[in-house]
Order: C-alpha cells, then structure tokens, then sequence
C-alpha cells in the first residue's frame, strides 16, 4: 500500500467531516465548521455558547428568563464560533432573526446532522 498524501488526508478528512453550508437567496454559500475541526478557542466558545446553567447565572437577579430567546442566542453564539468565513453567521442571522425558535431548531439540527462525526462500529472481535 502506498502512502498517504498530506493532501489526500486533507481531503479525506474534509470529505468524513463536512461544512455545514447554506445558501443564500442571491447564491451566497455560507459555512458552518464542524466542532471537531475548529481550533481550541472556537471549541471553547461553542462550548460557552451551550452552557445554560451559566449563561442564565449571568442575567440579573429577577430578570424574567425567555427561554425562547434563550435558546436562540445559545444556538446562534454557537454557529457564530463555527462560522467557516467572517461574515457567515452575521448573513444567516440576517435572514433568520432572533424569533423564530422553529428556524433555529431546525438549522441546528441540520448542522448537527451534516457535521456530527456518527456513531463509533462495533470491534470485530
């Protein structure tokens, strides 16, 4: 067997862990990277992004929690650490908006699913 490229393990590696991308009504690709092929700093962003129990230990005392809202920032400060170019997250909250927690649950899900590195195999033994 012959070894391996650099570039072929680039591309491998790309083709196994995907962007997750959308496209824009004017055919602009925006790209969401995987978690696991983000640097430290961006993992431990989405990492913050996703912890509820300190981001509601953050609000003032007797604010009244919209867990709607809640959930969108968490979802949106999630993709905005996983934004592939500058400017990605910023297009796709354009178009989303901060009320619809249906959009943003669906979006997340995909993003999930494309990027989600699946399941382990079972050993051969």
């Amino acid at each position: 067997m012959s070894a391996l490229s650099l570039d072929d393990l680039r591309k491998g590696a790309a083709a196994k862990y995907p962007d997750f991308e959308v496209e824009t009504e004017d055919g602009r690709i925006l790209g969401f990277r995987p978690v696991l092929r983000l640097p430290k700093v961006k993992r431990r962003a989405i990492n913050d992004a996703m912890d509820l129990k300190k981001r509601t230990e953050d609000l003032p005392e007797g604010h009244d929690v919209d867990q709607a809202q809640l959930m969108i920032s968490v979802m949106s400060d999630a993709l905005k650490a996983a934004e592939r170019t500058r400017g990605d997250h910023a297009a796709l909250l354009k178009w989303a908006g901060l009320e619809d927690l249906g959009i943003w649950l669906y979006l997340f899900e995909q993003y999930s699913e494309v990027t989600s590195p699946g399941e382990a195999s079972p050993s051969e033994s």
